[in-house]
């Protein structure tokens, strides 16, 4: 990712599964026991970035890699493909600062589809 402030956050999560109904509100698709089901696309928000900054437009299969590696090492679930994912460019969205929240901004990976075959170029 692009070089960043030093107070910078990174939130790496997985988006929940649902769609909208009629009244154009969010229904979460729930499993057996209620719980929401999650996807693999991936949610980045970053906080109190550079005046400058923009999110990368696609995420290599190695960094998801780590990131999901690191969830699992502290007990945390993360789904994720193998392949590079891409920025839904309609996703992404600024959130000025608050009383109670920093100034952020949060845009949605989807996989590309791409995947490492191992064969050279």
């Amino acid at each position: 990712m692009a070089k960043t402030a030093n107070n910078t956050q990174f939130r790496v999560s997985n988006t929940q599964d649902g769609s909208f109904n009629r009244k154009d509100e969010w229904i979460s698709t729930t499993d057996d026991d209620g719980k929401p089901v999650y996807t693999v696309n991936i949610r980045i928000t970053v906080e109190n970035p550079p005046a400058d900054y923009e999110l990368p437009k696609t995420l290599e299969a190695s960094q998801v890699s780590q990131w999901a590696d690191a969830k699992h090492e502290k007990g945390e679930k993360f789904q994720h493909s193998n392949g590079q994912y891409r920025l839904d460019s309609e996703s992404v969205t600024e959130f000025e600062a608050d009383d109670d929240k920093p100034h952020a901004i949060s845009g949605v990976y989807r996989t590309s589809g791409l995947r490492f075959s191992g064969l050279p170029a």
